[in-house]
């Protein structure tokens, strides 16, 4: 008890020196922090009342200065507007042009011609008249590419000269088996023909076929 009070004597005095700033202390006074020294070292270690706060204080302190310097969270950015649905305004002629006018190579009629075809180029056409009517990359074919002749002569894009091939190689395969003989000509009912469609596919077609276009012929028979 003796050391208690003399450490208590004492702060005070050490209260005021840490306000003013400057003190002097006592002569023959034994300085504060050794008393408290010795006191911690009489009565054990020092309770300090300020200390669970100072802590809590710090650990607030630290919880806040770790929000503060978290990133934000990623924030999903807004989805990207659909494109709008192309939509198509050709008509079926429109689009049946473009389709036989894209489906010839550049060099056609140089590949036609490596085949055993015989045929008489006709002019290009850029685009069908205003019926619907034109031949992109035209031919008339006399023969076809495996030897076949077409009578009368067909007028026909060059891009369907081509895959007359292998028609010809089916219409061949069939006629050895079941006619025992090759093919070597075959009758047509005209190709060519600028005229519109009649009757319940007017609607569908648009009114216009394959034929004023190129893109198809009919065949009426064979003879060997």
């Amino acid at each position: 008890m003796r050391a208690f009070r003399e450490v208590w004597r004492g702060v005070p005095v050490a209260l005021a020196c840490v306000a003013l700033a400057s003190c002097s202390i006592p002569a023959g006074s034994e300085p504060v922090g050794s008393r408290l020294f010795a006191h911690e070292q009489v009565a054990g270690p020092r309770s300090d009342a300020t200390g669970p706060r100072l802590e809590r204080a710090t650990v607030a302190e630290s919880a806040d200065t770790d929000h503060a310097a978290a990133p934000p969270p990623n924030e999903t950015p807004p989805a990207a507007p659909e494109p709008e649905a192309i939509v198509d305004t050709r008509t079926h002629p429109q689009k049946q042009w473009d389709h036989i006018a894209a489906a010839a190579p550049a060099d056609c009629r140089e590949r036609l011609a490596s085949t055993k075809a015989k045929f008489q180029p006709l002019p290009d056409v850029a685009k069908p008249n205003l019926k619907g009517c034109g031949i992109p990359h035209g031919v008339m074919l006399t023969r076809g590419p495996t030897g076949i002749r077409y009578s009368p002569p067909v007028s026909i894009d060059c891009s369907l000269a081509l895959e007359l091939e292998d028609v010809e190689r089916i219409l061949q395969e069939e006629a050895a088996d079941h006619l025992g003989s090759p093919i070597a000509s075959i009758g047509t009912l005209g190709s060519f023909a600028c005229r519109g469609v009649v009757g319940r596919l007017r609607g569908w077609t648009g009114g216009i076929s394959a034929r004023p276009q190129g893109g198809a012929s009919s065949l009426s028979g064979s003879s060997p």
